[in-house]
């Protein structure tokens, strides 16, 4: 008697149709920003910039509650992964989306946070969030990938993030010169 093995492949360009429909997506992509780049003006677009306010808003929320999303997914999954990589790229998530609430709270034209809002602080706000995103990306991308049963890792981590964060807050609210 015979059993009967199945087949295993291995995914691949010509196997895969989630690879040719991921490319056709971002091939119209493409192809959209390139037509809505070189639009002429249209009518009612002056007035658009007159509300960019909200608009900012708006995106910088949605950017916001990205970051706050990996967060929870990366901080959930180290329970079961343990990967040292998935746990630091969701505390440096934490700490970006905090640093992008306060670039969005200290735009021009919002209210005061703590000290008037301005450009300046804004753009502080803006950068540090960036610069750590990168680091975070960069420590991640450097060290290969690793697991490691300390205890009390999480904790440290984190509490290592709140810190770098309050750093961030504290230079550009209180020491912007």
């Amino acid at each position: 008697m015979s059993s009967i093995v199945p087949k295993i492949t291995a995914p691949g360009p010509a196997k895969d149709s989630n690879f040719l429909l991921s490319r056709l997506i971002i091939a119209v992509s493409l192809i959209g920003m390139i037509v809505l780049v070189n639009l002429p003006e249209i009518q009612g677009m002056r007035s658009l910039a007159a509300h960019y306010l909200p608009i900012h808003t708006f995106l910088e929320l949605i950017g916001i509650l990205v970051s706050f999303s990996i967060f929870m997914v990366g901080w959930a999954t180290y329970q079961n992964a343990r990967s040292t990589d998935i746990l630091l790229l969701s505390v440096v998530s934490f700490s970006v989306g905090c640093l992008d609430i306060g670039h969005t709270l200290s735009y021009a034209g919002m209210p005061e946070f703590v000290t008037p809002s301005s450009p300046n602080k804004a753009i502080y706000f803006w950068l540090a969030s960036r610069f750590t995103g990168t680091l975070g990306f960069l420590v991640v991308s450097l060290s290969g990938p690793r697991s490691l049963q300390t205890s009390g890792l999480r904790g440290r981590l984190m509490a290592f993030m709140v810190l770098w964060t309050a750093f961030w807050f504290w230079i550009i609210l209180f020491k912007p010169h």
